[in-house]
């Protein structure tokens, strides 16, 4: 799993970089095969102002094609991380429910073996 972050509105720090990459390691761990690379672009709307304005948008893109983002705002940068990621797990495992279920069903209408070739232990 490729993993790239990005700012804008301010500067990324070790800290902050590591976190991100440490709990969408550990978050999206059990999908590592499925998705070939996340995004990850952070950005504060205006500036030292203050208010809800941290914005993280997580962009992940999956080994059968799909790619989606989940957008989030927060107050704090690590409350916006832990809410993206959170929500991108649930995303991932909703598309691949759907993709595996997409999967069995056109294998279902195959049935009649036409296409399947059959072992037959000797």
């Amino acid at each position: 799993m490729n993993i790239t972050t990005r700012t804008q509105g301010f500067e990324m720090s070790d800290a902050i970089n590591q976190f991100v990459r440490r709990r969408l390691n550990t978050v999206l761990r059990r999908f590592d095969d499925d998705i070939t690379a996340v995004d990850v672009y952070m950005k504060d709307e205006n500036g030292p102002k203050g208010g809800v304005d941290k914005r993280v948008i997580i962009r992940v893109r999956l080994r059968n094609r799909q790619v989606f983002a989940v957008d989030t705002e927060r107050e704090d940068l690590y409350a916006a991380m832990e809410l993206g990621v959170k929500r991108t797990k649930r995303v991932i495992r909703r598309q691949l429910r759907k993709s595996r279920r997409v999967s069995r069903l056109s294998l279902r209408g195959r049935r009649d073996g036409a296409d399947l070739t059959t072992i037959v232990p000797s």
